[in-house]
Parts: C-alpha cells; structure tokens; sequence
C-alpha cells in the first residue's frame, strides 16, 4: 500500500517508538539494586578505559 514503515520516511514516529522503548527498559530495570561490589568495578571499569585512551593519545602525541 504505502510501502510499509521506513523510519527515514517518518523520523517522528521512530523518536516516539524508541522513547517507549526506553521508557520500558527503565521501568524494567527500576527495582533492581546494584550491589556495592558491582559499582566499585563498574567504576574500576571506566577508569581502566579512560587510562587506555589516555594511553592511546599520549602515544599520538608523543610518537
């Protein structure tokens, strides 16, 4: 008929889709806690990270 949904076609209706989306994912994951242990390596986590791309663009500027 219409071709179906293209979400390059209506972009408004994509934003109001993948807000839903969201939004239930939000309330999926609302009433779980996160542990103490699961924070302070999520935390390690990032900082690993960002001491690698640090790394990397020291190496760039150095190099």
């Amino acid at each position: 008929m219409w071709g179906g949904f293209n979400s390059f076609r209506d972009p408004t209706r994509n934003a109001v889709l993948t807000s839903r989306f969201m939004e239930e994912d939000l309330k999926r994951s609302a009433g779980k806690a996160i542990s103490k242990w699961e924070r302070t390596m999520a935390y390690a986590a990032m900082i690993l990270l960002t001491g690698i791309i640090f790394g990397i663009l020291a190496m760039f500027r150095l190099g």
